[in-house]
């Protein structure tokens, strides 16, 4: 069964986005996540990220049982907001 043109972007910006937590710096994977959490319709990737930063970089701050939560709560979160988000900019085009 062959992709369609948004699965190819999804692929790609998942990939560049992986690249982006291991060798780039917080600010640009945070903006990275929020930029594609908006563009494409369940972004559920955005959660397995969070786990990932958390599990790389993770410090015990915030942490459930010595594991750390930061990003993985952040990712729910905007994975939570996205979606009466796009409902409303999807509205007003």
């Amino acid at each position: 069964m062959p992709f369609n043109k948004n699965q190819y972007i999804r692929i790609i910006s998942d990939i560049a986005l992986c690249a982006c937590i291991v060798f780039g710096p917080w600010w640009l994977m945070v903006i990275g996540l929020i930029v594609a959490t908006v563009y494409f319709e369940n972004y559920f990737e955005i959660i397995l990220f969070g786990v990932l930063i958390d599990a790389l970089y993770g410090t015990g701050a915030s942490s459930i049982f010595h594991v750390p939560i930061a990003y993985t709560v952040f990712a729910i979160t905007m994975f939570l907001l996205s979606i009466p988000l796009r409902k409303r900019i999807r509205a007003t085009i």
